[in-house]
Order: structure tokens, then sequence, then C-alpha cells
């Protein structure tokens, strides 16, 4: 695993990035019709963006100070434009800074976030490789309903359906969340079982079986990656992984 430090994340989102400029999307598929659909109801939807924002995304243009959300929007960005965009986010004195890299949107793109915002952009070739365990977040989150992860540097990660670092503590001390060990999927026969069980309890046998045959395979002769990979296409739905690693 390639990990980046913790204080890396955070001094870079410090630099702020490109501040004052703007990075246009120029991949010929920013003003496509089902992006430029998808801008259009962000903008009806959040009628409070200022002007110089709204013409932003109007041009497919990112700038330092947009939300995670307005970032999206300009860019137009759907589910096949971050395959390829990793991230590593921290936390320091109650703040989330994290550092994703990999958007192709006609060159490649790194962004710095503080919480839900912007910090900066960069024009970079670099590639920080997924955490190690992420095919077991991304089925973690799917189907054990834990959204939150945490890398505590001592061999596990756990999740939890409640952010750790922005709850207050008095919520915390109530203990109505969870926060447990996620499995190795790949190399826990009984949890990949049980998994099996729960994709197809909750309906998605066929979609399941159906992404076995993509992969060219079967549920009898399917490895437990390829089966690991098929379950977390049954569930096509928008996830996102927080994983927070300890300075």
């Amino acid at each position: 695993m390639a990990d980046l430090p913790s204080y890396k994340i955070v001094a870079g989102c410090r630099q702020r990035h490109g501040d004052g400029r703007l990075f246009f999307r120029t991949d010929g598929r920013e003003h496509e019709e089902r992006r430029a659909a998808q801008r259009q109801r962000f903008l009806e939807a959040n009628p409070d963006i200022g002007e110089q924002h709204r013409e932003m995304i109007r041009k497919a243009a990112v700038t330092p100070g947009m939300t995670r959300g307005e970032a999206t929007a300009a860019w137009g960005l759907l589910d096949e434009d971050t395959r390829n965009v990793f991230g590593h986010v921290t936390d320091e004195e109650g703040i989330a800074y994290a550092y994703f890299t990999g958007f192709d949107v006609g060159g490649l793109h790194a962004l710095y976030m503080m919480n839900d915002v912007v910090a900066g952009v960069l024009e970079t070739e670099e590639f920080i490789a997924p955490h190690e365990r992420e095919l077991d977040m991304k089925l973690a989150e799917r189907y054990l309903g834990l959204f939150c992860f945490y890398d505590w540097g001592d061999g596990t990660v756990r999740g939890s359906d409640m952010d750790q670092y922005k709850n207050p503590p008095d919520i915390l001390a109530m203990g109505f969340y969870r926060l447990e060990s996620i499995p190795h999927f790949l190399t826990d026969a009984r949890a990949l079982e049980m998994l099996e069980l729960r994709v197809r309890g909750e309906g998605c046998g066929e979609q399941y079986e159906a992404a076995l045959r993509r992969l060219g395979t079967d549920v009898d002769h399917a490895t437990p990656a390829e089966r690991c990979e098929a379950a977390v296409a049954a569930q096509p739905r928008p996830y996102m992984i927080w994983l927070f690693t300890m300075p």
C-alpha cells in the first residue's frame, strides 16, 4: 500500500494550490447531455449558490473555495469519471482533510478538501494507490451499513455508521452507533459466505450472478476475488468511503 502521511495531507490543503485559478474540464465530454442535465439539476436544487460559482459551474470550471457538490457538478463527474480516483482522508482538530488524485478531465488533476470545501486543485500525473483494504470497505459500506472507516495502524480497519470525528462527544457517549472491525472478505471464507447470503437476501442474486458471468465465471467456479468484485457490482448505488488515518 502506498500511503500518504497525515501531515502531508494537512500541509497540502493549507497550501491552497491553484487558489484564484479556474480549472476547466477539457476532454470534450464536459457538455454531454447527461452531464449538462446533472449540472442543471444541481443548480436548480441549490438556488442560494452565488452567481460567480454558478457561472463557473455552467462553464465546467472548478476553483478552490467551491463545495464538493459544486465541483462535482462543474466537472460533470459521473461514476465512470471516478473509477481511478484514489482518496486519503485524515483529521486534525475536528476538520477532515482529504487528498484525491486521478481526476481525468482533459488532464489529470488532484483535489484537496477541507471538510466539504475544495481547498486546492493541482494538475498532476501523480497517482496514489488506494488503501489495501478498499475492497473490504466497499463491501462493508454496501452490505453492512458502515460508512466511515478508521485505520489506527494496528492491522485492523474499523467501520462505523457514525462519523467518530464530527459528532459531539455527548452524542457518541450515548453509544447509539456501531464501531466494528471489518472482515477480510478475500481470505475469510465464512465472512464471504455470509456476504453472499446477504447479497441474495437483499434481492440482488440475479445481479450477482450476472456480474460473475461478465467476469467469465459462475457461482461454482468463481475465486474469492471474483465473488467480491461481483458483490460490489450487484448493488450499483453510489458510495463514498471516508478513511481516517490517525497521525
